[in-house]
């Protein structure tokens, strides 16, 4: 019992901590109480009966509780038919249940976790050197969750920031009762569609995409798909792209117009759309293309973004300063661009990353409303069993984009921002094409990936719909069924 676990604590101060003491706060009459309650409980109990009752109540993630409880959750039988490798992943998961579970976001750190505890138990002289070749080159086989886990993305968000708020001890045995934003029945909608998307779009290589819907006048967030499928770990199901840096591609557009508009350019203010070229210090001439290389001449501002030209955006931003551009996207909230210094002009093109949670909140900016939420939200309320409510999300809210201006929507309208095919992530060989539409009381963000290593034939992409009625004819099957599903449930 003398071993150390996370915190420096050894097994009996975590049975301690976990089993006697409700009292989470670290405070020092609590330290002191553990201190007397886990010498105590070493001088009744011996070293194999306090490992034993640590390991019927440690945490391994979720409502799971106890190694036996863990052994069928992950692997469908008893611990005491478990294979050591099998044994050392559960031996691992209690120090950080969230952070090391293989169902979680990352499930490569729970196997670099199992091997970390395979090689102590190698350097320890449990295990040979065969039989820790042997372990480490078993695959484990893991139970499925699909029919346990509602909204797995969604989920594992909610649960990863209460683990930031509140810590892990608080989270596994608080007794925490938490009030989403999600709305199963929309996420039900939201999920079949874009399966049915992905599957439409297979002849062209599109093996994953993602969907997130919000309520724009809240922030709230009403359905999250991160991935088409969670379970398909061939095109890393798990990863949740919603939260996840990815280049936007043109879909930044309206962001940078937002900037002119706001700096005195009208949707009136003509562009030469004709080849040019932009110098750049200590740098080759940056000479931007627009999607079908073509060239139109003069266009007004409304019809550049309506067509999603790359070379009269690529003007609108040299006018309005990559400075002044950040400061626009930051106050209608996008988090991820920061130092000026580190961007150019492809960043109207996507040359930046973003979140789509962050762009639910810049494009829930435009809805009519009298103000925006400053962050996407993912709960209403947190209460702990027996005790007040803890938390209720912040309704700080920031000005409408335009508000006070003629550039002010006084009516629900319906946007739409297409990027361009294609586009590729410095950070992924997945492509993504991205696609957000506005209505009165729903913003749909769908992004749409590549096949991990595989691009799209070399043609133009189709062209950007930015200021439509309604949603392009491509996109009804995912838009039509998210209105039929929010007639009952949404204002």
């Amino acid at each position: 019992t003398g071993k150390r676990l996370e915190g420096g604590s050894t097994i009996t101060q975590q049975l301690v901590k976990n089993a006697l003491l409700a009292d989470t706060n670290r405070t020092i009459t609590r330290k002191i109480r553990e201190a007397v309650l886990s010498l105590i409980t070493e001088f009744v109990y011996t070293k194999d009966q306090i490992l034993e009752m640590y390991l019927n109540q440690a945490p391994y993630g979720g409502t799971t509780y106890g190694i036996e409880t863990a052994s069928q959750i992950y692997f469908g039988k008893s611990a005491k038919n478990l294979s050591v490798a099998e044994a050392a992943l559960l031996a691992g998961l209690p120090q950080a249940p969230t952070k090391y579970s293989p169902f979680g976001a990352n499930p490569d750190l729970a196997i670099n976790r199992q091997r970390q505890v395979l090689r102590r138990m190698n350097e320890d002289g449990y295990l040979s050197k065969e039989q820790l070749d042997e372990a480490q080159n078993q695959k484990l086989i893991f139970v499925s969750k699909k029919s346990t886990i509602k909204a797995p993305h969604f989920s594992l968000m909610v649960r990863d920031k209460l683990v930031d708020k509140y810590g892990e001890d608080l989270v596994n045995l608080g007794g925490l009762r938490v009030t989403t934003s999600l709305d199963l029945d929309l996420q039900d909608y939201a999920q079949a569609s874009l399966t049915a998307e992905i599957k439409k779009l297979a002849k062209l290589k599109i093996g994953n995409g993602a969907a997130l819907v919000t309520r724009p006048t809240t922030g709230e967030i009403l359905a999250m798909i991160g991935s088409s499928d969670y379970f398909d770990l061939d095109h890393d199901g798990n990863v949740n792209i919603t939260t996840r840096l990815r280049q936007p591609g043109s879909s930044i557009k309206p962001i940078n117009y937002a900037a002119g508009l706001l700096n005195g350019w009208t949707a009136s203010t003509m562009f030469l759309d004709l080849p040019t070229c932009f110098n750049v210090v200590n740098q080759k001439q940056y000479c931007p293309k627009n999607y079908d290389n073509t060239f139109r001449g003069g266009v007004q501002m409304r019809f550049a973004l309506g067509n999603s030209l790359n070379i009269p955006a690529v003007k609108m931003l040299a006018l309005n300063g990559i400075e002044s551009f950040i400061a626009t996207a930051s106050a209608m909230g996008i988090t991820t661009f920061t130092d000026p210094s580190l961007y150019g002009l492809s960043l109207t093109l996507g040359g930046g990353e973003v979140l789509m949670t962050d762009m639910a909140v810049a494009f829930g900016s435009i809805q009519s409303s009298r103000s925006k939420p400053t962050t996407a939200k993912s709960w209403k309320k947190i209460i702990r069993t027996k005790s007040p409510i803890m938390s209720v999300p912040s309704t700080k809210t920031g000005p409408l984009f335009g508000e006070g201006t003629t550039h002010f929507l006084p009516k629900p309208a319906t946007k739409q921002s297409r990027s361009s095919f294609p586009k590729r992530s410095p950070i992924s060989s997945a492509t993504f094409s991205w696609t957000i539409m506005l209505a009165s009381a729903l913003l749909a963000l769908i992004v749409n990936s590549l096949s991990r290593g595989k691009r799209l034939a070399s043609r133009p992409g189709p062209p950007m719909t930015c200021a439509t009625t309604g949603p392009s004819a491509s996109l009804r099957m995912f838009w039509s069924p998210l209105g039929s599903a929010t007639t009952t449930t949404l204002p």
